[in-house]
Formats: structure tokens, sequence, C-alpha cells
């Protein structure tokens, strides 16, 4: 397959490669407030806030009425705060999958 029909391809899923890499980088921004997460965590929170900049960006530029200029500015800002609220997730899901730990061991 050659690059233009990835690319073709990429674009008939609804992918956007401008709006993934303003994610990316609002979701690297925001990985400096993150403390207590490991190398692969960090990774895949960075890939998932340019993965929702990209579906998410242009649901806010319809109902915001922005015009093409002004997409990757606020797939930047999507993707800094899908990063923070699947991050938020994750920290929840792992202190309750701790808390579940604790009270099976405390059962044995």
């Amino acid at each position: 397959m050659e690059n233009y029909e990835i690319l073709k391809w990429l674009k008939m899923l609804g992918f956007e490669i401008a709006m993934f890499i303003a994610g990316l980088f609002g979701a690297f921004v925001n990985t400096n407030n993150l403390k207590n997460l490991r190398p692969f965590e960090r990774v895949g929170l960075i890939i998932s806030g340019g993965l929702i900049a990209n579906y998410i960006t242009p649901i806010f530029a319809d109902i915001l009425f922005l015009n093409d200029s002004t997409r990757g500015g606020m797939a930047f800002i999507v993707g800094y705060m899908g990063m923070t609220s699947i991050a938020y997730i994750v920290e929840y899901v792992k202190e309750k999958l701790n808390i579940k730990k604790d009270e099976i061991q405390g059962e044995i």
C-alpha cells in the first residue's frame, strides 16, 4: 500500500493527523502534572490524549462554529483535557483494584 492510500484509509476512518498530533502535544505538556505514573502508562495516556483530540475536536469545532485555522488549537486543548480525564480514570481504577486486593488478602 502506498503512503497516499494509507492516508486516504485513515481519513476514511475519521483520523486526521493534524488533530492527532496537536492532541499528542497537548497531552505531552500535561504529563508533567502526573508524578505517579510509570513510563508505559505515560505513553499510553499521551496516545489516548491524541486519539481523544482526533475524534472529539471536530464535535467541539462544530458546536463552537470554529473555522479550520483554530481547530489545531482546540485539538491541543482537547488533548490536554482528554489526557487528564483518562489519567484520573486510571488512578481511580488503580485505587479500587488496590482496595480489592487488600480486602482479598485480609480475608486469607
